[in-house]
């Protein structure tokens, strides 16, 4: 294995081998193989996307973003998804139709580079929903897995003292031209 030292500006650079003979080529190999795999994991799949700590009202909406930018050629069998953390560390994948909408979409960042997008929505929240949502994405061919940070999410319990409207985002003062303007209206075309 060799290495080129920097020169001071008009001296010509050096080379320095670090092994002699038959040797230095095994031992080469050895050093790339050991470093190898784990710089290639990083440039064939990676999950992005920041942590955070979210706190959510009962019934608010919920949207999570999972950035995943993968080598195709060398992540054959792609499988990426959503899942909620347990206690036990296990990440169980959020596939509930009902309650969860998963949206994906992908495009091509160059030849052999694509970019998967996920986006995890959950319309109306419940204390049950509170915990910590992670993202993983595996290549099936090789083995290669990736996982994102966490994203704690806390849901406190919707005011029972404020009135539907005001736990639905709408405020009394957008209500009230809506009604009038549908009194006038009512009332127009009765006399017509």
């Amino acid at each position: 294995m060799a290495f080129l030292l920097h020169s001071l500006p008009g001296h010509k650079p050096v080379r320095i081998s670090m092994f002699t003979g038959a040797e230095s080529l095994l031992k080469g190999l050895l050093l790339c193989l050991s470093i190898l795999p784990s710089s290639l994991a990083t440039d064939i799949l990676l999950v992005k996307y920041p942590k955070a700590d979210l706190r959510k009202q009962e019934g608010e909406a919920l949207n999570l973003n999972c950035n995943i930018t993968y080598v195709q050629n060398m992540c054959e069998k792609f499988h990426a998804h959503w899942c909620k953390v347990h206690p036990n560390s296990s990440c169980t994948e959020l596939t509930d139709a009902r309650r969860q909408l998963i949206q994906v979409s992908e495009m091509h960042l160059d030849q052999v580079t694509r970019s998967r997008l996920i986006t995890l929505s959950i319309e109306h929240l419940t204390l049950r929903d509170e915990g910590s949502f992670q993202c993983n994405a595996e290549c099936g061919g090789n083995g290669l897995s990736a996982r994102g940070n966490y994203i704690h999410l806390a849901i406190f319990k919707a005011d029972p003292k404020r009135s539907p409207l005001q736990n639905c985002g709408i405020h009394r003062v957008e209500v009230i031209p809506i009604r009038l303007y549908f009194i006038f209206l009512f009332v127009f075309l009765c006399l017509c």
